[in-house]
């Protein structure tokens, strides 16, 4: 950040009024980095790959932490829509209460993801 202060005296009233008005300041935000650009194109096997493993391994560990502090979440991951799902159950019966998103919703996911060959058609 950057502050300028403006030089003319005139914002300054003299000691021998008693008061003194401090002269007004304009801040100007310094100038930012973008972030690195992504890289654009398809991601290759091998980085996907990667990818889904890391972010199963958070699954996997945000599911061993919720059992170590005795809450009653559980993640998962829908590989057919590429979406989290979170569940929360019932300490005592171990029902379900609730899910997001719902079951409802993963049902439409899943049959638009069924229909997408269905639906494209080349010719003009």
């Amino acid at each position: 950040m950057i502050i300028h202060t403006p030089t003319n005296a005139s914002a300054t009233l003299t000691p021998s009024m008693g008061v003194q008005i401090p002269s007004p300041k304009v801040i100007t935000p310094s100038p930012q980095r973008s972030p690195e650009p992504l890289p654009v194109g398809p991601i290759p096997p091998n980085a996907a790959e990667k990818m889904t493993q890391a972010f199963q391994n958070v699954v996997d560990e945000l599911n061993q932490q919720m059992i170590s502090t005795n809450r009653n979440l559980q993640f998962e991951i829908d590989r057919t829509i590429n979406t989290p799902i979170v569940a929360v159950t019932d300490k005592n019966t171990g029902e379900l209460v609730r899910q997001i998103p719902a079951e409802a919703v993963l049902r439409v996911a899943h049959s638009i993801e069924n229909l997408k060959g269905v639906l494209y058609n080349d010719q003009a």
